[in-house]
């Protein structure tokens, strides 16, 4: 199996071989990191040592405090009596590290769901906001169509 991903400004490669009882697997990255680095950075979408800038903590207290808020705001927001089945919560997706931005930060993107069906029967409309890989902070009325 060979595998690719980009996560935090690195290309990772990943490549398994042999058998499934007994598999080999070879990881490699660019910019090359250690392969307990890598693997953490796998494993946990964090990078393993602090950055240049002496965020990480920062960044893992953050997805920790993230969870944890979506998960008391879930139980305070959820109604057991709510028509559609789904609460504010399940509408709303956070994505931190996609990429590395110019500062060394990582990139946000927050999506807020707002209506599915909207003009096709398949479409979903999103609320949207991020800060890009350039260091720029944008948002706006994301339009998804899903083909066959």
């Amino acid at each position: 199996l060979h595998g690719h991903t980009r996560m935090l400004g690195y290309d990772i490669t990943i490549e398994v071989e042999g058998s499934y009882d007994q598999p080999e697997i070879t990881l490699a990255s660019v910019p090359a990191l250690e392969q307990t680095d890598l693997l953490t950075l796998l494993l946990t979408g964090r990078p393993p040592r602090e950055d240049q800038l002496g965020r990480t903590g920062l960044r893992a207290g953050r997805a920790i405090a993230l969870y944890v808020a979506k998960d008391v705001l879930a139980a305070l927001l959820d109604s057991e009596s709510a028509e559609a089945g789904e609460s504010l919560l399940d509408r709303l997706t956070l994505e931190f590290g996609r990429d590395v931005t110019r500062s060394g930060g990582e990139t946000i993107e927050a999506r807020f769901r707002i209506a599915d069906h909207w003009l096709t029967s398949r479409d979903t409309v999103y609320l949207t906001a991020e800060q890009d890989a350039y260091d720029h902070f944008g948002g706006g009325l994301r339009l998804v169509f899903r083909f066959r």
